[in-house]
């Protein structure tokens, strides 16, 4: 497959993304799909027929109704941040339970515009009900300005910038020695950042990419450079003239070696075995940088959107009750 590069210039506008990754790696995120297609319904089995208590209405904290979420809080929490596309359930205690059979992607359709000065707290309920205990991850997907998705590959990042001398559509030549970028390494962590500004301390206006079908191949002939050694960095796919263009009228353009996390950023949940029983999950984050934990946010993110990965990588034996997602700000 092709390579893959996604441009950010100054004004948001993106004039390049080819996504170059391998059939499995689509079909393991369809979030570009209806990501509700494949939830299915309880229909009228007893929901607590293993005797566990269903959560307390009490003790939960109600969605607010004021921004940044300008959601109306009521007794249908799940649904009011999940959207219509995921059919509704039977009530477990006033509160609306989704079950997710398999492994499905489920992105919200509110859409929560973030204030930086404000921690945001991301909680559920969840219980496995399948064969199979279920596996969650749990999180938000980073959006910027645009509504558009912020890659792993665009925030994650390491070594040093090093300013541009020169370059041709196979070659990058820097006016330092590189000391610190990796060779070797997966290829998902061997990218080419490119600040058109000389200024770092934003989301690259351009990552040059590329793998195949394996994005943890250590091959020298994948990833977005093969090496990175002196003041050359040799590039497996070719630049397009319009980013050599784009370089060479700004001057003051610097490189980073730029790497990958994923595709969301999970805050409440990583991989997480879920017990048989109701059980609360939360997660705290604040703040924008780059390499983010989970109790942080990708740089340049403005808005949010809820992310409940359930049943990853697990098949049919598995399922997933969940319940009372919410977001608040502080």
């Amino acid at each position: 497959m092709a390579d893959q590069k996604s441009i950010r210039f100054p004004n948001r506008w993106r004039w390049g993304v080819l996504v170059a990754l391998g059939i499995g790696l689509l079909t393991l995120f369809p979030i570009f799909q209806n990501c509700a297609e494949g939830i299915v319904q309880i229909g009228e089995e007893n929901q607590n027929s293993q005797g566990d208590p269903p959560p307390n209405p009490n003790e939960m904290v109600h969605i607010h109704t004021t921004p940044p979420l300008e959601m109306s809080a009521d007794n249908d929490m799940g649904a009011k941040l999940l959207g219509t596309k995921v059919p509704r359930e039977v009530n477990l205690d006033f509160f609306r339970v989704f079950v997710a059979t398999g492994e499905q992607i489920i992105v919200s359709d509110a859409t929560i515009p973030l204030d930086p000065s404000k921690q945001y707290t991301l909680s559920g309920i969840f219980r496995s009900a399948g064969v199979t205990q279920s596996v969650l991850n749990f999180g938000f997907l980073p959006l910027d300005g645009d509504l558009q998705q912020i890659h792993g590959f665009e925030y994650s990042r390491n070594g040093t910038a090093v300013k541009v001398a020169s370059l041709t559509p196979t070659e990058i030549t820097t006016a330092t020695t590189i000391t610190d970028w990796q060779n070797g390494v997966e290829a998902q962590f061997r990218s080419v950042g490119f600040y058109f500004d000389g200024v770092t301390t934003h989301l690259p206006d351009f990552v040059h990419i590329m793998w195949l079908a394996d994005r943890h191949s250590t091959a020298t002939d994948q990833g977005g450079y093969s090496s990175a050694t002196g003041t050359k960095i040799s590039l497996n796919a070719s630049l397009n003239w319009d980013l050599i263009r784009a370089v060479q009228q700004n001057p003051n353009t610097v490189v980073m070696q730029h790497t990958n996390t994923g595709w969301f950023h999970y805050t409440a949940a990583v991989y997480k075995n879920i017990p048989s029983t109701w059980t609360p999950l939360s997660g705290k984050s604040q703040n924008l940088v780059f390499n983010p934990s989970p109790t942080n946010f990708p740089i340049g993110t403005k808005y949010l959107k809820v992310v409940v990965y359930a049943n990853t990588y697990q098949d049919a034996s598995a399922k997933l009750f969940f319940t009372n997602l919410k977001v608040i700000a502080e």
